[in-house]
């Protein structure tokens, strides 16, 4: 026959459970209070006409871009290159709807970049999609009624510094036959 509880293990089991429903609890609370937030600005990035998803910059199949236009057309507008971050390994263009939102309702013009990500390509792969997709909206942003010389672009900026540096340290490590971030003594 098993051996039954006793009372000072019922009242353990309780408490560790009695934290875990408080929490879960605490977080379908959250939850619900993000839900119409996320469900506003889920339907502007699918039903807004002033969103244009999913523009091919490239041939990888993550070389898209989406574009938030102002509703007001009259004469070139200012433009923000969003490229989202997402610790190398995820991230997704739709992720700037909120700000493409929010920038197109003052008058500017947001292309949201989206690229492949780590561990399918590399640092190199990242970088290059990334080129690609600002030089696609330098050459085309004219076409949208955008200003190709009021453009300024930051994260990229960050994605370049942190390749050279890579790439640096990298051909360092082969020639001197060392681990990176090491040096030989």
């Amino acid at each position: 026959m098993p051996k039954l509880l006793g009372a000072s293990n019922h009242l353990f089991l309780f408490r560790v459970g009695y934290r875990w429903i408080t929490r879960f609890l605490a977080l379908g609370c959250h939850s619900l209070l993000l839900f119409p937030g996320f469900l506003q600005v889920g339907y502007y990035y699918f039903f807004s006409s002033q969103v244009r998803r999913s523009i091919f910059y490239g041939d990888q199949p993550r070389n898209r871009l989406d574009l938030y236009l102002p509703k007001n057309s009259d004469g070139p507008k200012p433009v923000i290159a969003f490229v989202t971050g997402g610790a190398w390994i995820i991230g997704f263009k739709a992720w700037g709807c909120l700000l493409g939102q929010q920038l197109s309702e003052r008058d500017i013009i947001v292309a949201c970049i989206d690229y492949r990500n780590f561990p399918q390509v590399t640092m190199s792969d990242m970088v290059t999609d990334a080129s690609q997709g600002i030089s696609f909206v330098y050459k085309n942003i004219a076409d949208y009624g955008g200003d190709p010389d009021r453009i300024p672009i930051s994260q990229l900026v960050h994605i370049l510094l942190l390749e050279q540096s890579w790439s640096r340290q990298l051909k360092k490590a082969v020639r001197e036959k060392a681990p990176l971030g090491v040096s030989p003594r």
